[in-house]
């Protein structure tokens, strides 16, 4: 007669991928639900509206235009749609914070339609190319310049010989000295407008940048205003929209209808996500620990489906954790033939379901493990 020895633990189902919970995170009163039990749900898709001084589906298409002002931003494209009105809409608890973005938001547009930065830089660029030609006009007319130079060297060179020889009189060559002095004079003089003139272009090139990093903090200080708002959107949305955490099937965990006051923290419902493969965790005791092997085989009992009614299902060891927690051991425990009971019936294994399982050591018979018993008393003694 058979009599296996067997180790007995609670057993749990887990999931691959766990059912998520739907958690309200504020107190307040149902105002509209979206989506019914069983329904298919997508990731971050609006379950339920919870009661607040704005209009939900308003606030949704003003964060949509927020969405799309955040793009145009990044692109740079023309920003040439208004983005909340402030006057037919409801928005409640986000008024302040729309009203202080919306006057920077206006005030930036209005600056890149009316060309403030674009004309300042046109003009400093056309004063730029103005001051250019001019260094190129002063150095043609001192290429001149320089050449008559020459002209008047060589005749001071001559002049100087004559006079000295008695050949001409003082009078004219203090005259053709002054001529040349004064034209080493003009050509110093030509020398100072061209530095003159690359001092304005430097100084033209130092506003350029200051204004391009006007342009840049103006544009930096809008950013940031936006991306507050959107984080403030965001906020609210948390609040007063309850989402779908992951996609599935929406299951409520009891009913619940509009007007219903709900509270922070209790969940109202799940979310299943398709595809989830279920497996079965077993907690073992220290004691027996040593006796677990791979692959031993393991009857699953559950209580949601009692063994005389729908049988047993068995499994086999394919992991054990090595590290003690809280006194037991975790085991891994597969169904190779999946969740098929004894009695030839597929039961619908839900997450969280409980029970016990007996892990199989050795199948024994009674004769067998009376005499382990005599055998493990006789050793004992001396």
């Amino acid at each position: 007669i058979k009599y296996p020895e067997i180790v007995r633990g609670n057993i749990k189902v887990q999931s691959e991928n766990a059912p998520k919970a739907l958690l309200p995170n504020i107190n307040g009163k149902i105002t509209r639900i979206l989506k019914n039990n069983n329904d298919k749900t997508i990731k971050g898709e609006n379950i339920i509206y919870i009661e607040s001084t704005a209009n939900h589906e308003e606030v949704l298409a003003a964060y949509k235009k927020i969405e799309e002002l955040t793009l145009a931003i990044s692109t740079r494209a023309e920003l040439d749609f208004t983005l909340f009105d402030e006057h037919t809409s409801q928005y409640g608890e986000l008024q302040p914070q729309i009203q202080t973005f919306n006057q920077g938001y206006l005030n930036y547009k209005d600056n890149l339609k009316s060309g403030i930065f674009e004309n300042k830089l046109t003009m400093l660029q056309n004063d730029m190319l103005i001051l250019e030609k001019m260094i190129e006009n002063v150095d043609n007319q001192k290429k001149g310049e320089e050449d008559e130079l020459k002209y008047f060297e060589e005749k001071s060179k001559t002049n100087e010989i004559l006079y000295k020889s008695g050949t001409i009189a003082r009078d004219e060559y203090n005259t053709v000295q002054a001529n040349y002095v004064a034209k080493k004079n003009t050509l110093m003089q030509f020398v100072s407008t061209k530095l003159s003139y690359r001092s304005q272009i430097n100084q033209k090139r130092r506003d350029l940048m200051e204004l391009d990093q006007q342009a840049k903090n103006q544009r930096s200080l809008f950013i940031e205003s936006l991306h507050t708002l959107k984080s403030q959107f965001d906020e609210w949305i948390n609040k007063y929209i309850i989402k779908a955490p992951i996609g599935g099937t929406l299951i409520f965990t009891s009913y619940i209808q509009e007007s219903q006051l709900i509270q922070v923290g209790k969940p109202i419902g799940m979310i299943n996500p398709e595809g989830s493969e279920n497996y079965i965790e077993m907690y073992i005791s220290q004691q027996v620990y040593p006796k677990v092997k791979l692959n031993q085989e393991v009857i699953l009992k559950f209580q949601a489906y009692p063994i005389q009614d729908y049988g047993y299902i068995k499994g086999n060891i394919k992991y054990i954790s090595s590290i003690l927690n809280d006194s037991s051991f975790l085991v891994k425990v597969n169904c190779n033939k999946g969740f098929v009971t004894s009695q030839k019936i597929r039961i619908n294994m839900k997450h969280g379901m409980t029970g016990v399982g007996e892990i199989i050591i050795k199948d024994k018979t009674i004769m067998g493990r009376l005499i382990s018993k005599l055998t493990e008393r006789f050793n004992a003694y001396p």
